[in-house]
Order: C-alpha cells, then sequence, then structure tokens
C-alpha cells in the first residue's frame, strides 16, 4: 500500500544527516555517547506524522493510507517540531525562524519570529508561548507571539535546553553549569532543581505529566513541585536529542537508547505506570528520530539510509506495522 510512497520519499543520507552533537555521559566506569539526532513528529489529533525530507523542508504523510499530505519548505536548518496540543498544527524550528504549519496544504506557513545566530527557542505545548534562549544569552525572553511584548529573565550562566511545563508558564532551564531551574514566565521567580542524578545530566524534558525528565545515564523524573526523583532504572530518555518520545500524559515513554545511554538497534518502551520496561524486534538499522502518537500505541522510527517505519504497542507487545514497511 505505501510502495509508492518509498519511491517518493527515499530519506537519502546527504538529506538526514543531521546529527548535531556528541557529547559523553558517565555513569559509574561506563562511558556513554549521546548524540543529537532527528525531529519527527506525530500531528495532535489527526493520524499523521511530519518529518524532514531534507535539512530545511517538511513532508506531512497519512499514516493510514501513506499518502502525502503537504511538502513545506522552510528557512534554515530544522532543529525541532512541536505539535500544538490545541490543534491541528504543528510549530517548526530552524536555525533562523520560528514557523507555524498546518496539515491543510491550502493553509500558508505562518512565521511566528525569527532566530539570532546562536540563540535556541522552547515552545509550550499550546504553541501559544515562546522562550529563546541560549548558551552566550544572559536573559531568557518569554513571549514575542502576536505582538505581546515578551518578559526578559535573567540567565546570567546562559541556557543550553530548556522546556515549557503542562501549564504553559513554568519553563524549566538547564544552564551551561548543569543546574536545572523552574522558573516562572509571569513572576520571573525561580526555584533551582534539588538532588539531581550523581551522573552528568546532559538534557532536560517535559512530560504531559507536569513532570521533569533528565537525559542522564538513567533518566530520572521529578513532579515540577516534588523534590522527589523517580529513578527510572535501566532507561536512558534523550527527548531534547529526538531519540526518546512520550505519550499525551507521559505515561509511556518510547526510545531507542539502551541502558549505557548509546542509541542501540533496538526500540523500547516503559511504562511509568508499571515500572516496566518492553523491548521490541530488533530495528533494521540505527535510529536517528522517534516519535509517538497521544494515545502511546503508535511509534514511528526515522532512519539515516533508509525510509521510516511505524511499529505498534499493545499489550506490552511492540510490532512492525507491516503496511507502513517502505521496502
Amino acid at each position: 500500500m505505501l510502495k509508492s510512497l518509498a519511491k517518493r520519499f527515499t530519506l537519502r543520507r546527504s538529506n538526514l544527516a543531521l546529527a548535531l552533537l556528541a557529547v559523553v555521559a558517565t555513569a559509574s566506569s561506563a562511558t556513554s555517547t549521546i548524540e543529537r539526532s532527528t525531529p519527527i513528529a506525530f500531528i495532535t489529533g489527526a493520524p499523521i506524522v511530519v518529518i524532514p525530507e531534507s535539512d530545511s523542508s517538511l513532508i506531512f504523510v497519512d499514516v493510514r493510507d501513506g499518502r502525502t499530505i503537504r511538502r513545506t519548505g522552510l528557512t534554515g536548518r530544522i532543529t525541532d517540531l512541536i505539535p500544538c496540543s490545541n490543534g491541528r498544527r504543528i510549530v517548526a524550528v530552524t536555525e533562523s525562524a520560528i514557523t507555524e504549519i498546518a496539515p491543510d496544504p491550502s493553509i500558508p506557513p505562518r512565521q511566528l519570529r525569527s532566530i539570532a545566530a546562536g540563540e535556541k527557542a522552547s515552545i509550550s505545548r499550546s504553541c501559544d508561548e515562546i522562550a529563546i534562549f541560549g548558551p552566550q544569552r544572559t536573559t531568557i525572553e518569554i513571549g514575542g507571539r502576536d505582538g505581546v511584548k515578551p518578559a526578559s529573565i535573567p540567565a546570567p550562566m546562559g541556557v543550553s535546553q530548556a522546556c515549557f511545563g503542562k501549564n504553559g508558564k513554568d519553563l524549566i532551564a538547564l544552564s551551561t553549569s548543569g543546574a536545572v531551574s523552574i522558573l516562572n514566565a509571569t513572576t520571573a521567580a525561580a526555584r533551582k532543581l534539588e538532588n539531581l542524578p550523581t551522573t552528568d545530566v546532559l538534557g532536560i524534558g517535559c512530560l504531559g505529566d507536569d513532570s521533569i525528565i533528565t537525559a542522564s545515564v538513567p533518566s530520572h523524573v521529578w513532579k515540577t513541585m516534588s523534590s522527589t526523583a523517580q529513578k527510572l532504572n535501566g532507561v536512558v530518555c534523550d527527548m531534547a536529542g529526538h531519540t526518546c518520545a512520550e505519550s499525551i500524559h507521559g505515561t509511556l515513554l518510547a526510545t531507542v537508547r539502551d541502558e549505557s545511554g548509546s542509541i542501540s538497534d533496538q526500540l523500547f518502551i516503559y511504562s511509568r505506570q508499571k515500572k516496566e520496561k518492553f523491548a521490541g524486534q530488533r530495528l533494521p538499522a540505527r535510529p536517528i528520530g522517534i516519535a509517538m502518537n497521544e494515545e502511546g500505541t503508535l511509534i514511528l522510527v526515522a532512519f539515516k539510509d533508509r525510509a521510516p517505519m511505524l511499529w505498534r504497542f499493545s499489550n506490552g507487545t511492540i510490532t512492525k506495522d507491516a503496511a507502513f514497511d517502505l521496502h
């Protein structure tokens, strides 16, 4: 059913070689490599996936029949894709701009704002709030959409990563010093997250149940108002690196990293409710990106040298969707 899509949409080596950064995480005596990968996403409320077709263009695909719904070119290399929780649209972040795009090709893309060199952006789940930060910036700018004057929060050490909490008002920031702080966008009040894991925190992510997850070996999870962390034994979830994804409430996590933090050739699902890890069949190639739908039943895996594959999760079992096998 999807053979024609395979001919039209092949993930070539030159198009999706988007390994952005390699850093090293040390856990006890083990050393792990955490490297950045390719952003892909499911559209909220629709059976549509969004995948970079090249460094600066996107393809919207209906997962039911493989139909290409839309192709969109952007300015600059794509660094993040954020599905908006309150509508069928997505926000694409590139090195130079933030753009809102709907699957409907009759609706033109809308640029929300530009990004200067060296800056990074985080978008709230509703896509109503934008945070601009950077390792060399001494402030975090929040707002700046629809003519709203942005608020400025001091960040003297610079910020390497940030994400919005579920309410869209709390911004969780990872400073260049390794400290994690919870910032209120309205009051500019800041609270440092205590009891970080003893291993290096290489990234952070914000889950759908208003929790914070660290990209560490292993990952740890906090509720935003709690100082007690849940250790996810055997799980490394790097959401900012696009190798870990969540269901809508963060109860299920999908990752392609093994216990050491290295990208593996296997897909893993972790249930936070059951505290149980499930493993799927071996992947046919090294993955470079992953996305999960709201219900946690569909997982899309992208590869460097071949078209993406769709996997299904049900009753603790991970199986390949044969209809989406593009080879």
